[in-house]
């Protein structure tokens, strides 16, 4: 249904469009990742593998680690009324979280760490309102497409990696909001958003039902002059 209405939208769009040359601008900035609910997961899936062998030790304590990826890619903005246009683009997002912790006690105090980094390719469908003084908001739905996967996970001094990427949500439906400043006429400007997943990361762990992709986006742009 979410898919069908964004569609809708965009051939909406594309129709008003199509006579339009676009104003196009590069972005290249760092994600600042983490996932929603992911460090309750990652307790309930320990507690739930060291009861399954018999262990009566259980998590103590846990942290979320921040993992820095990056997004990058262009925009193409399509002029609305007003101070309003529309901005859809095509980057590269690297998302994830990372959580290590400790479960058991004195002499049986165990590290254990949970990584996992997701690449998508990203397809941002945005509004943006250019305000006073050089500085704009934007918001709206993103499309990610999933492409790749990184999962590592320790435990004391044991080691184990994995790219298998059958049990994740193939696309990913975001929503968007930010803002930005622009530096007067140089085409440079910088940038910041939050973007939040509306949909479930991985799909075959009950543990990870509520998990969603939460990143905050900081980055650069360079519009190019319109000839």
């Amino acid at each position: 249904m979410c898919k069908n209405i964004l569609l809708m939208c965009l051939m909406a769009y594309s129709l008003n469009l199509h006579s339009q040359k676009p104003l196009i601008s590069i972005r290249a900035g760092a994600n600042c990742n983490c996932q929603t609910k992911v460090e309750d997961a990652v307790i309930e899936s320990w507690n739930s593998y060291l009861i399954s062998i018999s262990s009566p030790d259980r998590v103590t304590s846990t942290k979320p680690k921040l993992v820095v990826g990056v997004n990058v890619g262009i925009d193409f903005g399509f002029k609305l009324s007003g101070g309003w246009s529309f901005q859809p683009g095509l980057f590269l997002n690297i998302k994830g979280a990372k959580v290590e912790g400790v479960y058991g006690s004195g002499s049986s105090a165990t590290d254990f760490s949970h990584q996992e980094t997701l690449t998508y390719i990203s397809v941002p469908l945005g509004f943006l309102y250019q305000l006073k003084n050089n500085i704009f908001i934007e918001a709206g739905p993103e499309l990610g497409f999933l492409v790749a996967r990184k999962y590592k996970e320790t435990e004391g001094t044991y080691s184990n990696e994995e790219t298998e990427t059958t049990d994740f949500k193939k696309m990913e439906i975001a929503v968007g909001v930010g803002a930005g400043y622009s530096f007067g006429k140089s085409g440079f400007g910088v940038y910041g958003r939050l973007l939040y997943g509306l949909t479930k990361v991985d799909i075959s762990e009950p543990y990870y039902e509520k998990v969603r992709n939460f990143p905050r986006q900081i980055g650069v742009f360079y519009r190019l002059r319109q000839k």
